[in-house]
């Protein structure tokens, strides 16, 4: 499997995932937050798409669980597939 190139238009969702979250995962608004931070200027509404293309794709994994950002029980958070890591 292949991870998303420059010019994939799930490239700045996946690469704001691996390098922008401290923790390698994150609920959707800090995937949007670090976009944001990284002037990517994408709407909302694309940034939710190639978060679905990548998690069909199996770049992503969404899951629930404690985020470690916040610290909230029960949220659903999406982090880099572990083989797509191997990868990358």
């Amino acid at each position: 499997m292949n991870r998303p190139l420059m010019g994939d238009s799930s490239y700045p969702v996946y690469y704001a995932l691996k390098a922008g979250l401290s923790h390698s995962s994150g609920n959707f608004n800090q995937i949007l937050a670090a976009l944001k931070c990284n002037n990517m200027g994408i709407k909302t509404s694309e940034i939710n798409e190639n978060l679905q293309n990548l998690i069909l794709r199996g770049f992503v994994e969404e899951y629930t669980g404690k985020n470690p950002h916040t610290g909230l029980e029960n949220d659903t958070l999406y982090r880099i597939a572990e083989r797509a890591d191997i990868i990358s």
